[in-house]
């Protein structure tokens, strides 16, 4: 994947390749706590929603606890992207996904999300869960593409359950 990045004044960047996407661990921590430090005050709070910065929540992460699948996208040694896949109450896994500013909607967000629906398909998963700002809809119209969503909004939030179809191949679409 090729990618573009505008900057501040307008003019363009060199095009920049996406060099792999892949399992995140420990030794990637410094990588993504760069990341996060390059990521605006607003692309954390879609993420985390206001309730931590991220960074503890990245460190404990990527100490490998059972039942988590991380994954980043990474533009040579620099992590742009992460994804997670964690295991929940009742048969459900919650997803999550972060992409640094610069790398917005490009593709890596979906890249990721498809990926983490592999493997949690591959584990007989058949449910995710996700909290989704009210104002990003479009994370629930993806989420469309691979399962049937139930919502239920309260308080800005859209409380997403998606279970999970059989593998359709509009995940990376």
């Amino acid at each position: 994947m090729t990618v573009v990045i505008a900057r501040s004044d307008g003019s363009l960047s060199p095009p920049a390749p996406v060099t792999q996407y892949r399992r995140l661990n420990a030794a990637d921590t410094d990588a993504v706590l760069a990341m996060l430090l390059r990521c605006s005050r607003d692309t954390l709070y879609r993420r985390f929603h206001g309730v931590t910065d991220g960074t503890a929540y990245a460190r404990q992460l990527l100490r490998a606890p059972s039942g988590h699948d991380t994954l980043g996208a990474w533009c040579e040694t620099r992590c742009v992207a992460i994804a997670t896949l964690a295991d929940g109450s009742d048969g459900c896994s919650d997803v999550g996904v972060l992409v640094e500013d610069a790398w917005q909607r490009r593709g890596l967000g979906t890249a990721l999300l498809a990926q983490l629906v592999g493997i949690a398909r591959r584990r007989g998963i058949g449910v995710l869960t996700a909290d989704v700002l009210a104002d990003s809809v479009h994370v629930l119209r993806w989420f469309g593409r691979v399962g049937t969503v139930e919502a239920r909004l309260s308080w800005g939030v859209y409380h997403a359950r998606v279970t999970l179809a059989e593998s359709r191949g509009a995940a990376t679409g």
